[in-house]
């Protein structure tokens, strides 16, 4: 089996369309969070505000199926879209912490319909012996796109309002370009297939379990990984390289990942990565941190934490078309919600109580049960 696959051009543009959109959310993630502490905020109230984004996607992931139904995907996305354009360009002319709580909060709930709808218009164009390659290739763009909006940002600096309009033409060219594939893009009959995100809960537990641990995953990464590198002897310019080194070597191997979910059997695939991603830390913490070792680990645990969410795409529309995708889409966007907001607590209060090192036991436990589970579950058919 080839690890290529033709994609069609209505799918590409559904892709690219989500990476233009990442970028504008790759930078507006590191410029709201620079301006917040320059105004003089404390590390509790930006928290605070930030955590309005994953209260946003939450709601989303327990609306979107009757949104749409009533509205149609295709015209959510386009009114969620400006919503967000209109929301940056907001946030960059008043300049103040309190109403940025309500702008964040449809920051969420945009975030996630662009999110939601788009994977499940890519999964349903995409035909079943093609699918894990068509959805990594989905995700590495996905991610390079978030990749460039810090870079983005170094360009325009944090001040004035340039960066807000960047941010905000990002969302308003999806717009467009969702307006001008309308009648390209998928829809389907709203009162067939199931229409709550409670109705389809039940048959993807597995999957919406993964989704929560990978959004707690996401933001603890993200908030806690350099500091724990620091605390090992790091210093802070080699601890974010480290962290670049995962992430940018995780989304590297999503194009080689998505070949293998096509050409292996799913259950020694999902074994196969959660136990890397279990034992992989311990070998991060037992490794003197200046080792030349250190950089090829932080790589291969990069590439078994950041395909998993892949699987769990690939494996959703195996089993769901139509309406009950959006649904079991909603219910992946809920549990990313709720893993951005659960487990980084967690793992800063186990870490602020037992150093540092707690982080490698919250990560290693966390995916090991996922592997406990994993060898018991049994491995679903199709449900339409």
């Amino acid at each position: 089996m080839s690890p290529f696959v033709a994609i069609s051009p209505v799918t590409f543009v559904v892709m690219l369309m989500v990476a233009l959109f990442a970028v504008g959310q790759g930078l507006s993630y590191p410029l709201l969070a620079s301006i917040l502490a320059q105004q003089g905020h404390g590390e509790a109230l930006i928290g605070l505000n930030a955590a309005m984004m994953p209260i946003g996607i939450l709601v989303l992931g327990l609306t979107i199926s009757p949104i749409t139904a009533r509205l149609g995907a295709r015209n959510w996305a386009i009114i969620t879209a400006l919503m967000l354009a209109a929301c940056m360009l907001a946030i960059g002319l008043i300049q103040n912490i309190w109403p940025w709580f309500v702008f964040r909060f449809f920051l969420g709930v945009g975030v996630a319909s662009q999110f939601v709808i788009a994977e499940t218009w890519i999964l349903s164009m995409t035909p079943a012996p093609g699918r894990g390659r068509v959805v990594g290739f989905y995700n590495f763009l996905t991610s390079v796109g978030f990749g460039c909006g810090p870079l983005l940002l170094s360009v325009l600096g944090t001040g004035g309002l340039a960066p807000f309009l960047a941010a905000a033409s990002f969302s308003i060219l999806v717009a467009l370009l969702v307006a001008l594939m309308y009648k390209r893009l998928p829809r389907w009959d709203a009162h067939t297939g199931s229409s709550s995100p409670w109705s389809v809960l039940p048959l993807m537990m597995f999957l919406g379990l993964a989704t929560v641990v990978l959004g707690g995953f996401d933001q603890v990464i993200l908030a806690f990984f350099a500091l724990f590198m620091q605390d090992r002897g790091l210093d802070q310019d080699q601890a974010l390289r480290l962290l670049t080194v995962v992430l940018a070597s995780g989304a590297a191997f999503l194009l080689f990942y998505g070949w293998l979910i096509d050409a292996l059997p799913r259950r020694a695939l999902w074994i196969a990565t959660l136990g890397c991603a279990a034992g992989l830390p311990w070998l991060l913490l037992a490794v003197p941190v200046q080792s030349i070792w250190m950089w090829p680990l932080a790589a291969a645990w990069g590439c078994s934490i950041m395909p998993i969410f892949t699987l769990c795409m690939v494996e959703l529309g195996e089993r769901f078309a139509g309406q009950s995708l959006l649904a079991a889409n909603g219910v992946f966007s809920l549990g990313w919600g709720l893993g951005g907001i659960v487990l980084p607590p967690i793992a800063g209060a186990q870490m602020e109580l037992f150093g540092s090192q707690a982080l490698i036991w919250v990560m290693s436990g966390v995916m090991a049960a996922m592997l406990c589970i994993a060898l018991l579950r049994p491995i679903q058919k199709t449900l339409h």
